[in-house]
């Protein structure tokens, strides 16, 4: 069994396969988009420039969601460069464009819930169509 886990503001969640599995939640919040230059590849700062107002913002998040996705489902976290590798996003079709030796993988776009992008990347192309809730006190009990 894997799973992996990820917070963000007041949300907390959990990814569970039979095969490696990595899952990233972020909040939205206003970004200074100078930081793509730093962890996006030249591919995925491109489409960031063609992008405006709140699509762009929207764009950061998802490439963002699915980058980290990707690395914790490798297992290597943010020691591998996020730059290194390119997502690329054509409508609901979302492919990876890495080095050489990197396994096959498949990723899921979520909006969790408002205010959130969520993704999670897995060595299998089985997802869930939407997104199980348990309030914390559920858990907890």
């Amino acid at each position: 069994m894997h799973f992996n886990v990820s917070h963000s503001g007041k949300w907390a969640v959990c990814a569970v396969s039979d095969s490696p599995v990595g899952i990233d939640i972020q909040e939205i919040k206003p970004v200074n988009f100078s930081i793509a230059n730093r962890f996006f590849s030249a591919s995925e700062n491109e489409m960031l420039i063609n992008a405006q107002g709140a699509a762009r913002q929207e764009l950061f998040y998802k490439l963002w969601v699915l980058k980290e996705s990707y690395v914790k489902m490798l297992g290597k976290g943010l020691s591998m460069r996020l730059d290194s590798f390119s997502i690329k996003i054509d409508g609901e079709n979302i492919s990876l464009l890495s080095p050489v030796g990197h396994d096959q993988c498949f990723f899921k776009l979520y909006d969790a819930c408002h205010g959130y992008k969520m993704a999670v990347c897995g060595m299998e192309n089985k997802f869930p169509d939407n997104v199980e809730t348990a309030r914390i006190n559920i858990l907890t009990a």
